[in-house]
């Protein structure tokens, strides 16, 4: 065995199936404790070669995982599970339980690579959070909003009323929240105030484009595009030459950027131009909105990679 020693990890709820690369297979309970000690274990007989963790994205069940790991020095990786099962069919392996799951992750991080993760600076895990409970709060906000609209009686709008303000109240200490996190660094302070600079991007986008994508600064123009799923992928054979679609990449970054871009084709004169020309020529209006938002993160891209670069005034 060459280098590192890969452990593949298929996470759920309760447990966590285990498959360390060269067939030994284990299952732990999914509890902090218990995957710290099952870490160290691992470190001790694979100390020469290294370790490197490797898990399917799952929401918040593998954050116990990755901390883990972070805390024993153990390199860890998330991987795209659409990715990884369309290696499985692939390679011929069509079943599919937790233990077959473990070993094919271990597979394919061997097969086709795994960048490491990098853990996040605490004003960026904090954003993060910040972000999630804000989402939920407007959530909540359009449900109270919609039942206001829908009743005539005083009594009750009065108490959908006061709860629509303390909704309002509650997302606008957040925002203040997030971007006080965002200026407490000084770069990415600066970053925020040269994105700000742009018609369009206002505080709380800029809060959270830099939270979102760490690897803001350092794409360039298809990879921007690509990771905020706002890419045109061809489906061309032979004679036959498909409409191009959007798909994949990270949605909470398309839903930070649609209001923005909304924005802009109204008040950003170069944007609006952009929007107008791609309609004229006969783009379907969402068509023409997503090209713009894919404009904004190359911008934004752009503008976090280099300090002297200056946004046209618009």
């Amino acid at each position: 065995m060459i280098g590192k020693v890969y452990v593949g990890v298929d996470v759920s709820k309760a447990k966590l199936d285990v498959c360390v690369e060269g067939g030994r297979a284990f299952v732990i309970e999914n509890a902090p404790k218990k995957i710290v000690a099952s870490l160290r274990r691992l470190l001790k007989e694979h100390a020469a070669a290294g370790l490197h963790v490797c898990y399917e994205s799952t929401g918040v069940y593998g954050d116990a995982l990755r901390d883990a790991c972070w805390a024993c020095g153990v390199a860890v990786s998330v991987l795209n599970a659409k990715q990884v099962r369309d290696w499985a069919k692939g390679s011929g392996q069509m079943a599919k339980t937790d233990k077959i799951d473990a070993r094919v992750v271990c597979g394919f991080a061997r097969a086709v690579g795994a960048p490491p993760c990098e853990a996040p600076a605490e004003w960026r895990t904090l954003v993060r959070g910040l972000l999630k409970l804000r989402e939920a709060f407007v959530q909540q906000r359009v449900l109270v909003l919609g039942h206001l609209e829908q009743t005539a009686e005083a009594r009750f709008r009065k108490r959908l009323e006061s709860e629509a303000a303390r909704l309002d109240k509650q997302v606008g200490k957040l925002e203040a929240e997030m971007v006080a996190a965002v200026r407490s660094d000084a770069d990415a302070s600066q970053v925020m105030a040269r994105m700000t600079s742009v018609k369009g991007i206002g505080a709380l986008t800029a809060c959270s484009v830099i939270a979102l994508v760490p690897e803001i600064g350092t794409l360039g123009r298809k990879r921007a595009a690509a990771l905020a799923g706002l890419a045109p992928y061809a489906d061309d054979s032979g004679t036959h030459s498909g409409e191009r679609h959007i798909r994949a990449g990270r949605a909470d970054l398309r839903r930070a950027l649609y209001m923005p871009a909304v924005c802009a084709i109204r008040h950003n004169l170069i944007l609006k131009a952009f929007y107008k020309g791609l309609r004229k020529r006969g783009k379907h209006a969402k068509v023409a909105l997503t090209a713009v938002m894919r404009r904004l993160i190359i911008l934004l891209d752009r503008i976090a990679g280099k300090p002297g670069f200056v946004p046209c005034a618009s």
